[in-house]
């Protein structure tokens, strides 16, 4: 009835803040399938990207790790999907259910390699690698440290790609691999950027 009664907002803008307003009021009180429901009725792709994620991270910090990943499922975009997954991960670490958080790991990894602007990509890469960092997977990390690598190198914009390969050279040190976060950071087209990048290394 609440969906329904929001979705009667003649404006579209009142309507988007309503639903959102409601699908966490709904979570709040542990109604995960209303704000679910409420949440995928926002008529805003990109609030609704933000209330999913939102949702699906307080279902994790409530401990309920099967349903926070169910909601991070809903969500389409895989940029945001995949940092959902990445927050539920670091959740379920804490916890201590190290094989969930691997689990939630390897699907957001998996989801990373559908974005498909490479700069996106290589930026999502890396953060996964800084997160199988801080779980001690050096091995897992490495490897995302290589796809980051691999996309940053197909960006065009030399900005951009200068921006993305200094993400990926503090991945690979962080990982402990320095010669690759050195060779990454020399790559760097922009002298400025590189400094800053070796700086890091």
């Amino acid at each position: 009835q609440a969906t329904a009664l929001a979705r009667a907002i003649p404006e579209r803008a009142q309507q988007v803040r309503t639903l959102a307003s409601l699908a966490a009021a709904a979570a709040e009180r542990g109604d995960l399938d209303q704000a679910k429901a409420l949440a995928r009725a926002i008529p805003d792709a990109a609030q609704q990207v933000r209330t999913l994620a939102s949702l699906a991270e307080a279902a994790a910090a409530a401990g309920d790790l099967d349903q926070a990943k169910a909601l991070a499922l809903q969500i389409l975009d895989p940029g945001q999907q995949v940092r959902a997954l990445r927050v539920i991960a670091e959740s379920a670490a804490e916890r201590g259910d190290l094989d969930q958080a691997e689990a939630l790991a390897e699907q957001a990894a998996m989801t990373a390699q559908t974005i498909t602007d490479p700069d996106e990509r290589a930026q999502v890469l890396g953060s996964l690698a800084g997160a199988a960092t801080e779980r001690g997977d050096l091995d897992q990390a490495k490897a995302l440290v290589g796809q980051a690598e691999a996309s940053a190198r197909t960006i065009t914009s030399s900005y951009q790609q200068g921006q993305a390969l200094s993400v990926v050279a503090a991945a690979a040190a962080r990982a402990g691999d320095l010669d690759r976060a050195e060779a990454v950071a020399r790559a760097i087209p922009d002298d400025g950027e590189q400094g800053r990048a070796l700086g890091v290394v």
